[in-house]
């Protein structure tokens, strides 16, 4: 209610404290919020992302800031709570198309740029300069890394979306200036276009695999599997089409951005 469009074309979502929801309606160039009480109202407006371009995203920090990044403006924003959108610096690093975005404990934003295929840290706390992360261990590189996701030991898991595949970063453990990572197992199933990734509440990882619309449960310990989403009651399959992003609730449910589907 009281936004137009009314359409929403969500490619990414985030919940504060309070138990309201930031919706980052990035075709229509707009970051929407939705109360508790199911009021929705446009809290800022960015330019508009393309559905040809890298999913957009948008985080939280601690103190109600969000951060959305925009692929078509190679540029990541900062909105402060009651404040306009302000672009952030991230020279001496050059942006091309930052995607999937994620923040640590100790003041750090992570940015998946998809355009220049690297995983850029910064420094959010003391202002240091930002800098891509150096990777051994893969035998072929990131190639349009887009959703990320970091979980209580600092690891960080990017959805590598032309490679088809999850990678672990050790953001802990640095060798020199280079962070070990290594290509998840998801034994028995294949990955199409993988665009978002979360740690979810058990500590595994849920998957968007958008290019085969669905999602992709990764426990952990256990099998993988393909998770069967159930609608309204008498039980029908729920079908997604083009699922790019997902949010874990306070609940410890998933809510799950189709961009397509609306």
């Amino acid at each position: 209610a009281g936004i137009t469009p009314t359409a929403i074309n969500p490619s990414s979502t985030v919940y504060d404290g309070a138990g309201d929801l930031y919706i980052d309606d990035a075709v229509n160039g707009r970051i929407l919020e939705t109360t508790p009480a199911n009021v929705t109202t446009a809290l800022a407006t960015i330019p508009a992302s393309t559905t040809a371009a890298p999913f957009s995203s948008i985080v939280i920090a601690g103190d109600g800031t969000l951060y959305v990044s925009s692929p078509n403006t190679a540029t990541i924003y900062k909105i402060p709570p009651g404040g306009s959108p302000v672009a952030i610096a991230t020279a001496p690093v050059t942006l091309l198309q930052p995607a999937g975005l994620a923040l640590d404990g100790f003041g750090y934003l992570y940015v998946a740029d998809a355009g220049t295929n690297q995983i850029v840290r910064v420094d959010l706390e003391n202002g240091g300069a930002p800098t891509a992360l150096t990777l051994t261990g893969l035998s072929v590189a990131l190639s349009s890394p887009q959703g990320l996701s970091v979980d209580a030991a600092d690891n960080l898991y990017v959805a590598d979306a032309n490679n088809n595949r999850i990678v672990k970063i050790d953001l802990h453990t640095t060798v020199g200036l280079t962070n070990p990572a290594t290509v998840l197992s998801l034994t028995g199933l294949t990955l199409s276009s993988p665009k978002a990734v979360v740690v979810n509440a058990a500590g595994g990882l849920t998957i968007a695999d958008t290019g085969n619309a669905r999602l992709v449960e990764l426990p952990l310990s256990g099998t993988p599997y393909a998770i069967t989403l159930l609608g309204p009651t008498p039980p029908t399959t729920f079908p997604l089409i083009t699922p790019v992003g997902i949010t874990l609730l306070p609940t410890g449910d998933l809510l799950v951005s189709d961009t397509v589907a609306g």
